[in-house]
């Protein structure tokens, strides 16, 4: 019988096709066939224009749920390898998402075929990995939309240093258009510059942020806003009749994106007011909403006991900086914490790198994981406790 990949070369494998925000279906074809070869069942979701999900799943009864991302960012700046290439340097190894997130990725599917090795009883384990997250978030939006009820508890593996994350912002983004009056560069005075303009609506809304420094959560650090992007200008000698600005406004779980989009205007309506010829018009860029799992939660004090127990170290739950699919998950009630190896530190950089130890950190993890859900239900079941939401029978 051949023998299944180690993690390593399961990671060099996938480092080795270009995701780059797309191109994921050659990727989802390969774990698809490595899945099966460890007697998974698996469905291929082709999204088109290349890109596609891989559900795999195994055994029957209450499902764990094991989830992450094939998409990567550009691999831009000038790396010292080639960054689809997996390198090998010393503690660490060096390429284009393998802290975000082809290191769980790997790990996920190690942990996964060692437990069907063992034997799987009594619970199903599942695997998703979804694409478009780095965008739009089509892959996983098109699995909840086609598979209701898909898990009593999920893990997602960004990297959090094999910390239990259990709540992140939310994300809103969105395009200002500035409206001036061209004229000539000779005579600005007759125009209306939407630069200037820009340049008003950039300092107000760095204002506006000193004030959300205030902001307080019991979990997350402050809500932010700032801007990323600035368009304008047609010509050398044309006072500017227009300019757009790209606002991120990171906020906290349980705020909307109409609420997001009325403290903006709020910001920016001010200025309207004192000036007749400001003017501007907001346009929606993207929105993924804030998660938050409680520190209390079942689900939370079972990831984080065995994270500790298997690392040999406390573990308590703790934000996780950026925005990712949770708050996807937690929309459809299932409990899901953030927990995978590398540092968010190192994603979307040049060189990005992730520590080797934590990689089969997470393969020990995700396995101690597996099975305890397995003995959890199996006492949920000799107590005939219901398996329709996580109990987190413990001890």
């Amino acid at each position: 019988m051949e023998t299944f990949p180690a993690t390593r070369e399961l990671l060099a494998r996938f480092v080795a096709h270009p995701t780059v925000n797309g191109h994921e279906k050659p990727l989802a074809l390969e774990i698809a066939r490595l899945a099966e070869k460890i007697g998974m069942r698996v469905q291929v979701d082709d999204l088109g224009n290349d890109r596609a999900n891989v559900y795999a799943e195994a055994g029957e009864g209450p499902c764990l749920l094991l989830c992450g991302h094939l998409d990567v960012v550009p691999a831009e700046g000038e790396w010292q390898s080639d960054p689809f290439t997996l390198r090998d340097e010393g503690e660490c190894c060096v390429g284009r998402g393998c802290a975000d997130m082809k290191g769980a990725v790997a790990a996920m599917l190690t942990a996964a075929e060692r437990a069907l090795a063992r034997g799987l009883t009594g619970m199903k384990l599942a695997l998703l990995f979804v694409a478009d997250e780095e965008s739009g978030n089509t892959g996983m939006k098109r699995f909840l939309a086609t598979h209701p009820d898909c898990a009593e508890a999920c893990i997602i593996g960004e990297p959090t240093e094999m910390e239990a994350a259990v709540a992140h912002k939310g994300v809103a983004r969105y395009w200002v258009d500035l409206a001036g009056r061209a004229a000539h560069s000779s005579t600005p005075a007759l125009g209306v510059n939407a630069l200037t303009h820009a340049a008003q609506a950039i300092l107000a809304l760095e204002a506006y942020n000193q004030q959300l420094a205030k902001t307080l959560h019991p979990i997350l650090p402050p809500k932010t806003v700032c801007v990323t992007m600035l368009q304008g200008g047609e010509r050398e000698n044309i006072v500017p009749a227009h300019a757009s600005l790209l606002v991120d406004f990171r906020i906290f779980p349980g705020e909307t994106e109409p609420m997001a989009a009325a403290a903006l205007r709020g910001v920016l309506e001010p200025l309207q007011k004192a000036d007749p010829d400001f003017s501007f018009a907001m346009r929606r860029h993207c929105y993924l909403p804030g998660g938050i799992l409680p520190a209390e939660h079942p689900w939370t004090q079972t990831v984080c006991r065995i994270t500790g127990e298997t690392l040999g170290r406390t573990c308590k739950a703790v934000e996780f900086r950026a925005s990712c699919e949770q708050a996807l998950m937690l929309e459809a009630g299932v409990p899901t914490v953030i927990l995978g190896p590398g540092s968010l530190r190192e994603a979307h950089t040049v060189n990005e790198s992730l520590p080797w130890a934590e990689l089969e950190q997470a393969v020990a993890v995700y396995g101690r994981l597996i099975d305890n859900f397995a003995q959890e239900h199996a006492v949920h079941k000799e107590l005939n406790l219901p398996d329709g939401a996580w109990q987190g029978v413990n001890g």
